[in-house]
């Protein structure tokens, strides 16, 4: 290890030339290089495209559909933790670290996990109005007019982002940087153009619905193109589905939780905790 480093720092140096490094090295390098690069990349271009919808947005309806703006993200993210259990790093740490028939139930158990949290979070937004007004969760959104209604038109995507952070995952697994850096900058320039669009056609400034669907539109859209750029390691992630093994592993369950489980609790509070401060204060301040 200690003659490698030396090696590398008199290639750096100018002392020995870059032949001197073996080729197998070199080109490891070179991997990490560009997929730095194509993530920095992407993350500066979805910032840009950020910025620019919620410029937008303020140029439209002024601050207050930004705050209403960055009220329905903090709903979805909120959500999003709840979907996934935060479990996309287990999701990951989980798929890369197995081989052969204990992968493929990893797999196919945080498929079920995702799955199952998922339909649950959607059900539990799509019922906000429904709730019993005695009932504590009915009480809390009560302090916040029209929140009811405002859960129950983000449980579109919520869902969808729950979707994508299980592809953005299996991705990852299968070293397609460059894709998962292209969907990051989709997602972005997609819900940019919605909000767009429906800037210039609304009558006055952008209601939660108008918000909610331009995130549901974007959603669906990076959705459909993860789905289509997976199909090409199709061999590889359908094995993981039709191989042999179980459906439902308890031990690969363990695993996941033993990973997102504190990452869970953490990121609900502070997820969930946020929005109730921002509905607060858009009730006191208007």
């Amino acid at each position: 290890m200690g003659d490698r480093f030396l090696g590398t720092l008199m290639v750096a140096s100018g002392e020995l030339p870059v032949s001197a490094i073996p080729e197998r090295r070199r080109f490891t390098w070179r991997r990490l290089c560009a997929a730095m690069g194509q993530a920095g990349s992407a993350s500066l271009a979805s910032a840009l495209l950020s910025a620019l919808a919620a410029k937008v947005i303020a140029a439209s309806g002024g601050p207050s559909s930004i705050a209403l703006y960055a009220t329905l993200q903090q709903a979805r993210q909120a959500g999003l933790v709840m979907a996934t259990a935060n479990g996309q790093t287990a999701l990951v740490q989980g798929a890369s670290a197995q081989q052969g028939e204990a992968q493929r139930e990893f797999v196919r158990t945080a498929a079920w996990i995702f799955s199952g949290l998922t339909a649950l979070v959607g059900v539990l937004f799509w019922s906000a109005p429904l709730l019993p007004h005695g009932s504590i969760p009915a009480q809390i959104l009560a302090s916040i007019p029209g929140s009811s209604q405002m859960l129950r038109a983000m449980a579109g995507p919520v869902a969808l982002s729950a979707i994508f952070v299980f592809l953005s995952g299996l991705l990852t697994v299968l070293g397609r940087v460059g894709v998962l850096a292209s969907l990051q900058v989709i997602s972005a320039g997609a819900l940019a153009g919605c909000i767009l669009h429906f800037s210039r056609t609304a009558s006055g400034a952008l209601d939660f619905r108008t918000l909610a669907g331009s995130m549901t539109a974007a959603g669906g859209l990076v959705v459909v193109i993860g789905c289509l750029a997976l199909f090409r390691d199709r061999n590889t992630w359908g094995g993981w589905i039709v191989g042999p093994g179980k459906l439902w592993s308890w031990v690969a369950a363990r695993h996941y939780f033993s990973i997102s489980g504190g990452m869970l609790v953490t990121g609900l509070l502070s997820s969930s905790m946020l929005l109730m401060v921002r509905g607060r204060v858009g009730h006191l301040a208007g």
